[in-house]
Parts: structure tokens; C-alpha cells; sequence
């Protein structure tokens, strides 16, 4: 008889727990900083479709195919907020504090350069779902056509994670996409489109845990070549509750690239492993 009371209990709670629910909302909190610090590694394997008197030639210049290149970045992003207006949106600023990469072809290391996005400040509010409305961007070398790109690709990123209305248990999914139109040289735009899905495998009073399984795809084309471009890869979140805010986000991305450029056709196959960190300083 004992067995069987703790038995039933056992599967009491256990049914107890699979029914409990969380509700989650990204909510920038006002008169608040951010830190968003986000480390990036690639690797990347070139390999080049040419005739022979080409392949000859760029040999000639030290490129011998295939080559591999890898790049390692450090960005930094600092987020501050102010008061609750009317609507409650808070006033928020974005500063590019730090925009690092090195970069590395075969055992050769490349001279760095220096970001135009580093100082680079964005401001503009944030709504009570954490999506962004951006209204200026200054900083050096910041034109017209960059200040415009700039609020235009916030303002197709939409909200950090789109969580939906209703309350998530263990096991439940959600998915979000990312569409980018974003305008280059010539008129030429560069589409794109990220989609992540998300998996709840855990909560607590603290942290809601998340598995990520993410696709991309990319497409430019000029006029004298293309550039294609799909990936997947797979990642873990860890959302902060009493926040309201992610904490941290890790994920291994693989993708495959394909360049056409006049006489020259490019295989490229890369792998990119990215972790974000976000503190309260």
C-alpha cells in the first residue's frame, strides 16, 4: 500500500509540474544599462572555379586555392534607457562601444581595420514589448544613406525575441523570422531571411531555458556577379525572467556560400560559432 501512495504521488506532481505555464516579455527597464557583449568565430574554406590560366595567374599572386580564412570579432554594444513616456516606451541610446575583428588568410594575419560603426550611436524608444522605434543616428562618417540603412534594418529586426501573447510549458515551440532588405551600392538590395525556433526544455523562478534550431538564407545580385548563401545550426537561451531580458545566447551556424564573379565561381563553406553575453553594469 505504501508503494502505491508514493507512486501516486509521484505522478501527481510530476502532472502537476507538466501543467505549470510561464508567460515572457522582453521589457527594457527604465534608467537602465545594458551591456551587450557578442564574440564571434568563423571559419571559412574558399575553394575557386577558374580555367587554367586563370588559376595560373592568381597562384602567381600567392592565391592557391583552396584557402582558408578565419576571423574572430568582438562587439560590444551599450544600451541605456530613461523614463517612461506617455505610452510607456522608454527613451533608449545604442552605442557601438566596441567593434573589433581580426582576420586571418591561411597562417597570415590580416591588418585590422578600423569600424565605422564603433561610436556609432542610435536612439529612439523601446515599446513595452521590447520593440525598438529609432529616430537618429550620429556618429563619424555617419551619412544620410547610412543613417537611413541603420534605422532600417532596426526597424525590420523587429522586437530581441518575439515571445507569443499566450504562456509557454516545457516542450512548447515558437518561431520567429527575421526578413532584411537592405539596400548596397547601385540600388542592388541584399535579402535575407533568419528564422529561429524556439523550445522550452526548462524554467525556474529565475531563468526560462531554451533550445534554438536556426535557418538563413541570402541572395544579392549585381551586375557582373551574385552572391547565394544557406545556413543552419543549432543554439541554447537562457532568458532572464526577473529581468525581462535575455542573459545569454549560444550557437554554432554552418553555412554554405556560392559567389559568381565574371570569369570566377567561389564555393565557400563556413562555420560560425557566436555567444552573447548581456550585463547590467
Amino acid at each position: 500500500m505504501r508503494n502505491l501512495i508514493t507512486v501516486a504521488f509521484v505522478l501527481i506532481a510530476a502532472t502537476t509540474f507538466a501543467q505549470k505555464k510561464i508567460k515572457l516579455q522582453v521589457a527594457y527597464q527604465p534608467d537602465h544599462s545594458y551591456s551587450l557583449e557578442n564574440k564571434n568565430i568563423m571559419t571559412m574554406l574558399m575553394d575557386a572555379q577558374v580555367d587554367d590560366a586563370t588559376k595560373e595567374q592568381l597562384k602567381s599572386q600567392g592565391m592557391v586555392f583552396p584557402i582558408k580564412m578565419d576571423m574572430d570579432q568582438d562587439i560590444v554594444v551599450s544600451v541605456k534607457t530613461g523614463q517612461f513616456n506617455d505610452k510607456k516606451e522608454v527613451p533608449i541610446v545604442l552605442e557601438y562601444s566596441k567593434y573589433e575583428t581580426k582576420q586571418k588568410m591561411g597562417e597570415k594575419e590580416l591588418p585590422s581595420e578600423s569600424n565605422t560603426l564603433t561610436g556609432m550611436k542610435i536612439s529612439g524608444w523601446a515599446d513595452s514589448k521590447g520593440k525598438f522605434r529609432f529616430e537618429d543616428v550620429q556618429g563619424e562618417g555617419v551619412t544620410p544613406e547610412v543613417k537611413k540603412l541603420m534605422i532600417t534594418m532596426v526597424d525590420q529586426m523587429g522586437a530581441q525575441i518575439a515571445f507569443p501573447d499566450k504562456p509557454l510549458k516545457v516542450g512548447d515551440e515558437f518561431t520567429q523570422e527575421i526578413p532584411f532588405d537592405m539596400p548596397v551600392q547601385g540600388g542592388v538590395a541584399l535579402k535575407m531571411i533568419i528564422k529561429t525556433v524556439y523550445k522550452l526544455t526548462s524554467f525556474d523562478a529565475d531563468n526560462a531555458f531554451f533550445d534554438t534550431v536556426i535557418t538563413m538564407t541570402m541572395d544579392l545580385s549585381v551586375e557582373k556577379g551574385s552572391m547565394t548563401a544557406e545556413g543552419s545550426g543549432k543554439g541554447k537561451m537562457v532568458f532572464d525572467i526577473k529581468k525581462s531580458f535575455m542573459s545569454t545566447n549560444d550557437s554554432t551556424m554552418d553555412m554554405l556560400m556560392k559567389m559568381n564573379m565574371g570569369v570566377m565561381s567561389m564555393d565557400i563553406k563556413a562555420t560560425t560559432q557566436s555567444k552573447m553575453v548581456v550585463k547590467h553594469p
